[in-house]
C-alpha cells in the first residue's frame, strides 16, 4: 500500500466521521426545536424577539388542522349531498317512467270507448303497420315530453339552490376567515 492511498483512506474516514457528527447535531437541534419548553411555559419568560408573534406555534398548527378537518368534512357533506341528489333524480325518473307505463295501460273510461272496445272488430285484408293510433301516440309523446320538462325544471331549481347555498357558504367562510 502506498502512502498516498493511506492518506486518502484516512481523509475519507475523517470526512465520514465529521458528516455523522453534523447530522447528529442537526437532528438534535431539530428535535429540541420541536419540543418547546419543558416547564409548560410558552416562551414568554425570555420575551419574544422582534418580528415574531406572541401566539405559540402549537395553536397555529391546531388551527390549521381544524381548518383542514372542516374542509374535509364540508367536502364529504357536498359529496353525500350530490349522491343523495342523484339518488332522488333516479327515483323521480323511475316514478315518471312507471306513471307513463300505467297511463298507457289504462282502459278507456268513456261509455262510447268501452262499447267500441268490447266489440270484436272485423279483420281487414291489410295489416296495420302500428298498433297505436296517431292520437294515442301523440298523447303518449306529449305525456312523456311533459314528464321530461318537469324533471328538467326540477333539476334546474335544485341546481340553482345548490349554487346559492355554495356561494353563501363561501361568503360565510370568507367572513370567518378575516379578522
Amino acid at each position: 500500500m502506498t502512502p498516498r492511498r493511506g492518506e486518502r483512506g484516512a481523509a475519507r474516514k475523517a470526512l465520514t466521521a465529521a458528516l455523522i457528527c453534523l447530522l447528529a447535531l442537526a437532528g438534535a437541534v431539530t428535535v429540541a426545536g420541536c419540543g418547546g419548553t419543558s416547564s409548560g411555559e410558552s416562551g414568554q419568560a425570555g420575551g419574544s424577539p422582534k418580528g415574531e408573534s406572541a401566539v405559540p406555534e402549537g395553536s397555529l398548527e391546531a388551527e390549521a388542522a381544524k381548518r383542514e378537518k372542516a374542509v374535509r368534512a364540508e367536502g364529504k357533506k357536498r359529496e353525500e349531498a350530490s349522491e343523495a341528489e342523484a339518488k332522488k333524480q333516479r327515483e323521480a325518473a323511475k316514478k315518471t317512467a312507471e306513471a307513463l307505463a300505467s297511463e298507457q295501460k289504462v282502459k278507456p273510461s268513456s261509455k262510447k270507448a268501452r262499447k267500441g272496445a268490447a266489440k270484436p272488430k272485423k279483420s281487414s285484408k291489410r295489416t296495420k303497420s302500428g298498433t297505436k293510433t296517431p292520437t294515442e301516440q301523440s298523447k303518449a309523446e306529449a305525456a312523456e315530453k311533459a314528464a321530461r320538462e318537469a324533471a328538467k325544471k326540477r333539476f334546474e331549481r335544485e341546481e340553482a339552490a345548490e349554487v346559492k347555498a355554495y356561494k353563501k357558504r363561501e361568503r360565510e367562510e370568507a367572513a370567518t376567515g378575516l379578522p
